[in-house]
């Protein structure tokens, strides 16, 4: 199976939303939170960047937090894969966490969201349209959902719902969670790690000023 998830890999992204370039996420670490911090659209690359971050933290590392509008599929899958098996939590920004994200959430050993947390299936984009992705896509998805446990209603849902545009998303938080027997609890004091990934941010906005031209 995991022939077909490497296969996946060359053919399939998620589409993310409009409202954040598609650029690699902003990934930090935050001591007090010990809690990394995924800011921004999910690329290639990026679970390569998580993995650093855990590293050069030494492991001391509870949970990621997730504020983004989605992005590549195969990575989300790989790092919400490795989140599980390293016991980490997962904490669903408030405000953003849909698509790419939200199967990257999924992973967590522990999950956490106070808003609104929403799937589809992954797409696959060319320069020109979008069209639906092959059949071991939808192998990988199913595989990666079922490795961590999921009720199958939640593959099921996404076949049905999702057609090959992004807009076409369900969430996953809320009312719904129920039917696809998803456990999370409330993230107390988001405002923290809210905090911290503005810190992150300046921080990295200095180091591109410093940076030579």
């Amino acid at each position: 199976m995991r022939g077909i998830v490497q296969l996946a890999a060359c053919t399939i992204a998620t589409l993310g939303l409009a409202t954040l370039p598609a650029s690699a996420a902003n990934i930090s670490y935050d001591p007090d939170l010990r809690t990394i911090i995924v800011d921004g659209s999910i690329e290639a690359g990026d679970f390569a960047r998580i993995r650093e971050v855990f590293a050069a933290a030494g492991g001391e590392v509870d949970g990621l937090y997730l504020h983004s509008p989605g992005g590549d599929f195969m990575t989300a899958i790989d790092a919400g894969a490795w989140v599980r098996e390293h016991k980490l939590a997962t904490y669903a920004s408030g405000s953003l966490c849909y698509s790419a994200c939200a199967f990257l959430w999924l992973g967590g050993e522990k999950l956490y969201a106070n808003g609104v947390v929403s799937l589809h299936m992954p797409f696959y984009r060319t320069s020109m349209v979008t069209i639906a992705i092959p059949d071991e896509g939808v192998a990988a998805a199913a595989w990666y959902l079922a490795s961590l446990g999921y009720d199958r209603a939640l593959m099921d849902a996404m076949l049905v719902v999702s057609s090959t545009e992004s807009n076409e998303m369900f969430p996953v938080t809320g009312p719904n969670t129920a039917l696809f027997h998803i456990s999370y609890r409330a993230l107390p004091d988001e405002g923290r790690y809210r905090e911290a990934m503005k810190d992150a941010r300046t921080r990295k906005s200095a180091e591109r000023l410093e940076a030579p031209q």
